[in-house]
C-alpha cells in the first residue's frame, strides 16, 4: 500500500518565488519524510536543467542571484541597462529550455504528488494531457522582455505531472492507477485556492459562469468562482474518490487569499481588518494613486474572504458526507495574518521549528523567546543583510518558503496523529526541522540585493521588476501565451 498520495495545487506542489524546482521541499515530501516514506514518494522533477533555469516557469530567487553576482553593487541608474540585458538574457534560457528542451519524460508508474500549479478543483478530474499536449504543441518565438515566460504552465506542468503515454490521463486517474496498486493509506485533497486567487492578482473581479464548469482553463476568463460552483465541482470530485481505495482522507480548507503580499494594503483602514485599497506591493503608500494604479478596494477583499468561507462550508460538508478528516489550513494562515492582526500574530510556532532555528547559525537570530520574526509580509532586509521582516512568503508574494511549508506539513501532521497515522515501522510521525531550516536558501542565505528592495523598486517603478512578477503570476493563472 502507498503510505501517501497528494491531489492539489501549486501549493502542495512546492512551488516557491516564481518557480517549482526542488519538489523534494513541498509540504508532503516533508510529511513523506515525517512518516519514513519518502523513498518511495514520488513527484516531478523540475530541476533536470542541473540548475540553470531554477526550475519552471522563472524562479525569482535565481533571477536575483544572477543579477546580485553581476552587479554586486546594486542596480544604480547608470547600470540599469545592462541589467536588462542579464535579465533578458535569463528569461530567453528558461523560455528555450522549457518550451524547446527535452524534459518531458513518461512514466509507467504514476507519482504519488499529483498536485499541479493554478489547477481549479474541476481540473483534477476534467483536465487531460491530451489536451495540454494539443495546447502547447507550437510555442510563440517571444523576443520582448516581459513576454519571455513560457506559455501555458499549468499544461506544461500537468504533462510532467501526469507523465504517461496514455492521451486521457488527468490528476484523478493517476491516482486511480495508484489505488490499484495495492491502494493508498493517506490522501491529502488540497484544493479551492485557485478558484478565487486570480482576482488577487488580475486586481479585478470576473465571476463565474454555469459554463465555466465545463470550460477548460485556457477558454475560461472568470476568476471567482461563485460558491454554488465550486461547490458542484468539489461534491464530484469527491464522488470519484469515494469509490477509490483509500483508508484516509486529509482535506484543506481553502485560505484567505487576501493574506499573502502578493497584494497590499495600502491606508486608511477601511475597517479593523480591512484597508481602503490593496494594489501591487511593490506600490508604496507615498506613491500610490487610486487613478492610476490597478487595485481592490478593502469591500472587494472581505467578499473574496466571505467566497472562501462559503467554499471551506462546501468543503467541510464533503467532509461529514464521505468520512474525510478536515485539515484547516484556512484558520492557520488566520493566526499568521501580520498586518490584519496588527501584528499580535496567535500562532504558536513548533518547539522543534524552533530549536532548528536557532541551531542554525545563519538564521539563529529569528528567533526570539517562543517565536520566530518570521512574518506574512513580503520578506525585506536590513543593512546587515539580514532579514527585517516576512520570510514566510517568497518572491512571488503568493507561495510559501520552505520553512514555511514545514509549518504546513506540521499542521496535517497534527491531524494525521489525531487518527493514530504512524510511521512505516510503526512508531510516531517526526518532523525533520533541521532538513526543512536548512534547505530553505531564501532564509538561511537571502539575496543581498533585497537589502535594497526598496531602492531598487523605487527606480524601476514597477517597471521591470513587478512586471517581471506579474508576467510570472498572470501566466500561471490565465495560461495565456
Amino acid at each position: 500500500m502507498h503510505k501517501l498520495a497528494a491531489l492539489g495545487d501549486s501549493l502542495t506542489m512546492g512551488f516557491s518565488s516564481g518557480a517549482i524546482y526542488k519538489t523534494q521541499y513541498s509540504y508532503p515530501a516533508m510529511i513523506a519524510r515525517a512518516l519514513g516514506a519518502q523513498d518511495s514518494f514520488r513527484a516531478p522533477a523540475f530541476d533536470i536543467d542541473k540548475g540553470s533555469t531554477g526550475g519552471f516557469p522563472l524562479n525569482l530567487e535565481t533571477l536575483l542571484r544572477m543579477l546580485q553576482k553581476d552587479y554586486p553593487h546594486g542596480i544604480s541608474p547608470v547600470r540599469f541597462v545592462g541589467s536588462l540585458w542579464t535579465i533578458n538574457w535569463f528569461m530567453h534560457s528558461v523560455e528555450k529550455f522549457w518550451e524547446r528542451g527535452h524534459w518531458f519524460h513518461a512514466e509507467a508508474q504514476p507519482f504519488n504528488n499529483l498536485a499541479v500549479l493554478s489547477y481549479t478543483v474541476q481540473e483534477a478530474y476534467r483536465l487531460s494531457a491530451d489536451i495540454c499536449a494539443k495546447e502547447i504543441a507550437h510555442p510563440k518565438n517571444q523576443f520582448f522582455l516581459f513576454d519571455q515566460v513560457p506559455e501555458f504552465p499549468l499544461y506544461r506542468a500537468a504533462l510532467a505531472t501526469l507523465a504517461s503515454k496514455q492521451s486521457r490521463v488527468t490528476a484523478l486517474s493517476r491516482l486511480e492507477q495508484l489505488c490499484a496498486d495495492g491502494g493508498v493509506e493517506n490522501l491529502i485533497v488540497a484544493i479551492g485556492a485557485n478558484n478565487c486567487l486570480g482576482a488577487i492578482i488580475d486586481l479585478s473581479i470576473k465571476f463565474s459562469e454555469e459554463a465555466d464548469l465545463y470550460r477548460q482553463p485556457h477558454e475560461r476568463k472568470c476568476n471567482l468562482w461563485l460558491p454554488r460552483h465550486f461547490e458542484a465541482c468539489i461534491v464530484e470530485l469527491a464522488r470519484r474518490i469515494r469509490s477509490l481505495s483509500v483508508k484516509n482522507v486529509f482535506v484543506s480548507t481553502v485560505p484567505h487569499v487576501t493574506i499573502p503580499p502578493v497584494t497590499r494594503g495600502t491606508p486608511p483602514q477601511h475597517t479593523h481588518k480591512y484597508y481602503e485599497y490593496y494594489t501591487r506591493p511593490w506600490i508604496w503608500d507615498r506613491t500610490f494613486d487610486g487613478d492610476i494604479h490597478p487595485h481592490l478596494t478593502g469591500n472587494d477583499m472581505m467578499l473574496l474572504d466571505e467566497f472562501v468561507d462559503y467554499y471551506n462550508e462546501s468543503i467541510r460538508g464533503v467532509a461529514r458526507d464521505n468520512g474525510w478528516h478536515v485539515v484547516d489550513f484556512c484558520a492557520f494562515l488566520d493566526s499568521l495574518a501580520y498586518r490584519r492582526l496588527h501584528g499580535a500574530v496567535s500562532y504558536r510556532w513548533p518547539s522543534g521549528a524552533l530549536a532548528a532555528l536557532a541551531k542554525d547559525g545563519r538564521a539563529s537570530y529569528l528567533v526570539r523567546g517562543n517565536a520566530a520574526t518570521l512574518d506574512t509580509r513580503y520578506i525585506e532586509l536590513d543593512k546587515e543583510e539580514k532579514i527585517r521582516r516576512g520570510g514566510l512568503f517568497g518572491l512571488d508574494g503568493v507561495h510559501p518558503t520552505t520553512i514555511m511549508y514545514g509549518l504546513v506539513a506540521d499542521v496535517f501532521l497534527d491531524k494525521m496523529k489525531e487518527q493514530s497515522v504512524t510511521r512505516v515501522d510503526g512508531s510516531a510521525p517526526a518532523m525533520d526541522w533541521d532538513y526543512a531550516v536548512s534547505n530553505d536558501s531564501l532564509i538561511t542565505s537571502p539575496p543581498p540585493m533585497l537589502k535594497d528592495l526598496r531602492k531598487v523598486l523605487s527606480l524601476l517603478s514597477g517597471r521591470v521588476y513587478g512586471k517581471i512578477l506579474f508576467s510570472v503570476l498572470e501566466k500561471l493563472r490565465g495560461n495565456v501565451s
